[in-house]
């Protein structure tokens, strides 16, 4: 029996539910004795600077940042569609998964 392989991309700018999920596909992956590694990518920061008041005063100025988190799941053995729809159903609108096969 051929092994596939899989990646699986996580991305969510929600840092507990990012955790969670990924908490959660781990003990899913384990439990179905499923082989994987996991790798932790770099926290992307998005900031933006805002103008208080753009006409009178230049030094007034508001910042806000966006942190985006991100991992890769690499999946070596079978993924079947019933884990495949499990893993999509009990993530939350916060984070985008993507599957990848190799």
């Amino acid at each position: 029996m051929k092994k596939n392989h899989f990646n699986l991309s996580i991305k969510s700018f929600n840092p507990n539910s990012f955790y969670a999920y990924v908490k959660f596909i781990k003990c899913l992956l384990r439990k179905l004795d499923i082989d994987f590694t996991q790798i932790n990518l770099p926290i992307k920061k998005k900031r933006i600077t805002l103008l208080k008041s753009p006409f009178i005063n230049k030094k007034a100025r508001e910042q806000f940042e966006i942190k985006f988190y991100k991992s890769m799941i690499q999946i070596k053995g079978e993924l079947d569609f019933f884990t495949l729809k499990t893993l999509l159903m009990n993530k939350s609108s916060t984070i985008q998964f993507k599957v990848k096969s190799l």
